[in-house]
């Protein structure tokens, strides 16, 4: 379609040319319908353009939607911690006793890793001590996750010898930890429902 009108108005020039250039010499350099004619030419090739440069506007219109999505639906810090908002969400999701959180001034007493360069990272324990529930998550970024996994170990190992003669229900949520590991993140949950802690915290992070 868009071929045969430039067709149609490219023959309408010429015509128009004809009648106008009669008598002219064969060497005059441009007649007056040959400018008509490519200035015709370039106006609709422009319009037939048009409408590949609008879906290109579209395109990149929806893409910068789908962004904007994506950071929206990104975590949102609490404090400044994105650590702190997971553990806090996994506790509004799942059943815990009363908890406290085990600042950076006092983590030492918990986890025997050096935790200094932590970019991010937030411990939760049963406030009372009568309850073995504890979470922790950590940013990956500065840390030795092989040296927090030896620490969570040998803090899960006391935590059974302590609960052993006191309370065996509670040496069964130890012996229940669950873990998560993403590329940026690492966590443990220690919980009668350890497993939705950790579904939570995974839809969290992606």
């Amino acid at each position: 379609m868009k071929d045969t009108r430039i067709l149609a108005a490219a023959f309408a020039v010429l015509l128009l040319g004809g009648c106008s250039g009669e008598g002219a010499p064969s060497d005059t350099p441009a007649t007056t319908s040959e400018t008509a004619l490519a200035a015709v030419t370039e106006s609709l090739s422009a319009e037939a353009a048009s409408p590949t440069e609008a879906t290109a506007d579209e395109t990149t219109a929806q893409d910068t939607t789908e962004e904007t999505t994506a950071e929206t639906a990104a975590v949102e810090p609490v404090d400044g911690s994105v650590c702190k908002a997971v553990a806090l969400a996994v506790m509004d999701a799942v059943e815990f006793p009363s908890m406290a959180e085990a600042g950076a001034d006092r983590i030492g007493s918990y986890l025997d890793c050096d935790l200094s360069q932590a970019a991010d990272f937030a411990m939760y324990i049963c406030g009372s001590g009568g309850f073995a529930d504890e979470i922790f998550i950590v940013s990956k970024e500065g840390v030795d996750i092989n040296a927090v996994e030896d620490a969570m170990n040998a803090r899960i190992d006391s935590r059974i010898n302590d609960f052993e003669d006191y309370d065996p229900n509670e040496v069964k949520k130890l012996e229940a930890l669950q873990l998560l590991e993403t590329d940026g993140y690492f966590m443990y949950a220690v919980s009668s429902d350890a497993d939705k802690c950790i579904d939570t915290a995974a839809q969290m992070l992606g």
